[in-house]
């Protein structure tokens, strides 16, 4: 949109404006008051000349008037005065800018301002296209983390967790001040198999068909209104299926004013709810990749394996495990591959051990296996077998291409000298080390130390 210039009081010399105004990309628009002129400004609006010869008393009322109201916007004024008011009104307000009726002068400074308002405008129209370049790149970058961050093996596990949960919902009953039910949500039809035009009219008592509840439902309904919330698990009757527990929210539903207006019922399948709970402990102790225990974890079961070990004199050999060169993988097949080789590794070591041991991902390629009540022999002969097991196995990395393995492994026997877990895990530790130093596809025993 053009520049706008508002002439205020220009009565008979409008049609003088093409001799004083050489400038045509600008639109004029004439204001007999300063309300009318007020009204008039826009974001375009780079000037107001007015025209106060012989009223200077009149510009000044009106003028203090327009610009007291907060809600009126005022552009920059040039105010056009006779030489000898030049005094009086400068007395009055010596920051107001003043002109001489003169054509040339009139243009001139017109020719100013215009100027001024057109850089303003494009300093503006850059200073947006940097904030929306600067919007831009945020945005990006957002959308790189978020993309990232789905990616990761924990959201995906997480969104499995709770798919079951999203896709049924939480049922819902709403119901009257007499109880009587008017509202019930798909999740409830599938959770009971009652339908919402069977539900509807029909007392919430009998839609429930609770079966011994902790209190009687008079009592529920009760405790809803008067002290807030009721929660308990309940039997609830179906339809269509046997009697379920089920975790019970009732709630009293209430107006603006506070008014009683109803009843709200949310009922959630415990079954489900424990299912979650057992994923959600699930998640905490297993490494995704690989689905072994995690390192804290698996800290964890070992120091109670240490404790029993200190009080019956039971054997644990200790192994740890480091892929050799396994960097190589992920610098020349992307870690993608390298997490479905680190795997299919931890595959391998679930179906190799018995019920009674336990392995982890312990750090990056590195893994840790405890075989309780095994001595030194026996752990010698299982990283044997683990050795040769992982050297004569191929590990696959794209659909139709795959690679080989070899490892180092450091084995360590508990005994009571050891006073804490990490000082066993140091000792098996230092066997590991020795057998990289051998330049790996080996394993060495602390004993040998």
């Amino acid at each position: 949109m053009d520049p706008q210039l508002i002439l205020i009081n220009w009565h008979n010399q409008a049609v003088k404006l093409a001799e004083i105004f050489s400038s045509k990309h600008f639109r004029v628009h004439f204001a007999n008051t300063s309300h009318e002129a007020a009204k008039a400004v826009s974001p375009t609006t780079f000037l107001a000349v007015w025209d106060a010869r012989g009223c200077i008393t009149e510009m000044l009322g009106s003028l203090s008037k327009w610009e007291a109201d907060p809600d009126l916007a005022r552009p920059p004024l040039l105010i056009v005065v006779r030489a000898d008011e030049i005094p009086e009104i400068l007395s009055e307000r010596p920051d107001l800018d003043l002109v001489f009726m003169h054509p040339a002068q009139l243009s001139g400074r017109v020719s100013q301002y215009l100027a001024l308002f057109e850089q303003r405008i494009e300093l503006r129209t850059r200073q947006k296209s940097e904030a929306r370049l600067r919007q831009d790149l945020e945005m990006e970058r957002q959308n790189r983390e978020t993309a990232s961050r789905l990616m990761n093996e924990n959201e995906r596990t997480l969104s499995r967790i709770f798919e079951p949960m999203e896709s049924r919902g939480e049922a819902i009953i709403l119901a009257n001040i007499n109880a009587v039910t008017y509202y019930t949500n798909p999740a409830f039809q599938r959770l009971t198999g009652l339908d919402s035009k069977s539900a509807f009219g029909t007392p919430a008592m009998e839609v429930l068909d609770l079966n011994n509840p902790p209190i009687g439902f008079e009592d529920i309904l009760e405790a809803a209104r008067q002290a807030g919330p009721w929660r308990g698990e309940v039997q609830l009757g179906t339809f269509s299926q046997p009697p379920r527990s089920v975790h019970l929210e009732v709630d009293a539903i209430r107006g603006s004013n506070q008014e009683f207006e109803g009843y709200f019922f949310i009922i959630r399948d415990v079954n489900l709810l424990r299912n979650l709970m057992d994923n959600l402990q699930a998640l905490a102790q297993l490494d995704l990749v690989t689905q072994l225990y995690n390192r804290v974890h698996f800290m964890e079961q070992l120091e109670s394996e240490c404790a029993r070990a200190r009080r019956y004199g039971h054997p644990i050999a200790l192994l740890l495990i480091d892929l050799d060169h396994f960097r190589d993988i992920n610098q020349q097949h992307g870690h993608i591959a390298g997490d479905a080789v680190l795997s299919q590794v931890g595959t391998y070591i679930r179906d190799l051990i018995r019920n009674t041991d336990f392995a982890a991902r312990h750090d990056g390629d590195a893994f840790a296996i405890a075989l309780p009540d095994t001595d030194v022999k026996g752990g010698n002969a299982f990283a044997e077998r683990l050795l040769k097991g992982i050297g004569e196995r191929e590990f696959t990395i794209h659909l139709e291409e795959s690679l080989s393995l070899k490892a180092s492994i450091g084995l360590a026997v508990f005994d009571k000298s050891m006073d804490s877990p990490e000082a066993f895990m140091a000792k098996a530790y230092q066997a590991l080390l020795l057998a990289k130093e051998k330049g790996g596809d080996t394993f060495e025993t602390a004993d040998h130390l």
